[in-house]
């Protein structure tokens, strides 16, 4: 039995990762090798998303409050 799995590629761009999320309604999706590949390289979550850009925005203000105790 097989069934059709909607599935991100490892060279896909997050913008169009995070459409999929978003029209699919789904949580999670299997990362592919490539384009049609059929190599399992990982889970991505909107999770993860999410919790990348928080960390990046983390960062980012970290790099302001070092750069404006310098001055």
């Amino acid at each position: 039995m097989t069934c059709d799995t909607t599935s991100l590629t490892e060279d896909m761009p997050v913008r169009d990762a995070v459409e999929k999320f978003v029209t699919s309604g789904t949580s999670g999706f299997p990362v592919m090798d490539k384009e049609g590949g059929t190599e399992l390289r990982g889970i991505l979550s909107l999770a993860d998303i999410l919790w990348h850009e928080a960390m990046e925005d983390i960062i980012e203000e970290e790099k302001v409050c070092e750069s404006s105790e310098r001055e």
